[in-house]
């Protein structure tokens, strides 16, 4: 299988004014302050989220989950290992 191929937008780089770093003539990485790097971290697991959220089939099994706890069909991860016989893991 041949490698992908990326080609970064080095207009919008080059708009927001981030560093590039060049290896072999090449733009191998961007520097991006801290606050900048924790802002597209949040975005990124807000858009994780949302995804998430949005998918019926993830959304019956946290409302089966739910029902499942509500109903006291659940047990502790000690006893679960307990029951596995794994309490040499505790």
């Amino acid at each position: 299988m041949a490698p992908t191929t990326f080609t970064p937008d080095m207009s919008l780089l080059e708009e927001l004014h981030l560093p590039i770093v060049y290896q072999n003539g090449e733009p191998a990485a961007v520097v991006v302050d801290i606050r900048l790097f924790q802002a597209l971290i949040d975005r990124l697991e807000e858009l994780e989220d949302r995804e998430l959220l949005s998918n019926p089939e993830i959304i019956a099994q946290l409302e089966a989950a739910r029902a499942d706890h509500l109903a006291g069909r659940v047990v502790s991860y000690e006893d679960a290992l307990k029951l596995l016989g794994l309490e040499s893991e505790l």
